[in-house]
């Protein structure tokens, strides 16, 4: 598989990559099972981290390994060669992949990550769902070219420039008691009549989406003898 330090032998992965390790998911490092288990042939003399990396031995050698990287299967091709004598022969038998096990992911995809996990593979523009505006639908530019699952790239684009998002927003509250201060407080109104787009939560509003707003607030003062108060909207 590797002689004078040059391999010979190389699997190709899913992105076109050339791979040297024959076990596990062991990227850039040339070995085999025998490695993983510590008995390869000859490897107290020659340190040879696979049984047919031993040369000195004219005789038939045998390497099994289990590939267990997710992100590079599955095998795309074997290439072996060149042979160093006219004797030499080379047999390669690769097995089925097996899958196994559930990953975990959104089946409503919240993310780029999400339509991955789901066997999506081209780059690209995609609508998913915004968890963080009550799952409003959203564009995000997604880049699925790398190995990884967990980590994928994501541009969000936002939803509120390629569809209108909360078809209308608008609120009516009011506080249904007496209010008497005190002073310098914000007023808690406890009965909501109306919260199209779930933008007012108690005593605030936060705009779910971009625009202009109109807001219109009235009060009813039961004081007596000059008395007076004055009510702030902060924006």
């Amino acid at each position: 598989l590797v002689y004078n330090n040059v391999d010979i032998a190389a699997w190709t992965d899913r992105w076109g990559e050339k791979q040297v390790y024959f076990d596990g998911a062991n990227y850039g490092d040339h070995m085999c099972a025998c490695d993983t288990d510590g008995n390869c042939y000859g490897s107290e003399t020659f340190a040879n981290k696979c049984n047919c990396d031993n040369t000195f031995e004219h005789e038939w050698k045998q390497d099994k390994g289990q590939i267990t990287n997710k992100t590079a299967l599955p095998i795309m091709a074997f290439n072996y060669g060149f042979l160093i004598y006219d004797v030499m022969e080379a047999m390669v038998h690769i097995g089925r992949l097996k899958c196994s096990g559930e990953a975990a992911y959104s089946t409503a995809p919240q993310s780029c990550r999400d339509l991955k996990m789901r066997g999506e593979q081209k780059s690209g523009l995609y609508l998913i769902e915004d968890a963080e505006n009550n799952n409003f639908s959203m564009v995000s530019k997604c880049d699925m070219d790398g190995p990884d699952y967990n980590e994928v790239g994501e541009e969000k684009l936002g939803w509120q420039h390629f569809s209108t998002g909360p078809s209308r927003v608008s609120f009516v509250v009011w506080n249904s008691a007496i209010y008497d201060g005190p002073q310098n407080d914000t007023i808690q109104f406890d009965e909501i009549g109306v919260n199209l787009g779930k933008g007012f939560d108690t005593d605030t509003f936060t705009a779910p989406v971009n625009g202009v707003y109109e807001f219109s607030f009235s009060a009813l003062s039961t004081g007596e003898d000059g008395h007076h108060f004055t009510i702030d909207i902060m924006v």
